[in-house]
């Protein structure tokens, strides 16, 4: 039973650490992509305030948007979004210059 016990104890400990782990990398996450220039099309639509759902129209509101008021857009999969530009629209759109 003490064998039994003392190895719930480690599996704890183990478990703890790994929360632990899991925290700092999400952490480092984060902050990696609040530093990076660019926005997935996921962050730059909850930006604009554009619904995100499974069919992806959020998708193609944007490149619409980035067509009509020139947003750089760098061309990979998925596409990412200048985060410069996708602020300045956002503060247009919140101030009624803008329409996407």
């Amino acid at each position: 039973m003490q064998d039994l016990m003392n190895k719930v104890e480690k599996n704890t400990e183990v478990l703890q650490e790994i929360g632990i782990l899991l925290k700092r990398f999400l952490e480092a996450e984060e902050t990696r992509r609040l530093q990076s220039d660019w926005m997935d099309p996921e962050e730059a639509a909850q930006t604009l305030n554009l619904t995100v759902n499974q069919s992806r129209t959020h998708r193609r509101r944007l490149r619409r948007a980035a067509d009509r008021y020139g947003i750089r857009v760098r061309d990979t999969r998925p596409p990412a979004y200048w985060r410069e530009d996708i602020l300045a629209l956002s503060l247009k759109i919140r101030d009624g210059r803008a329409v996407i």
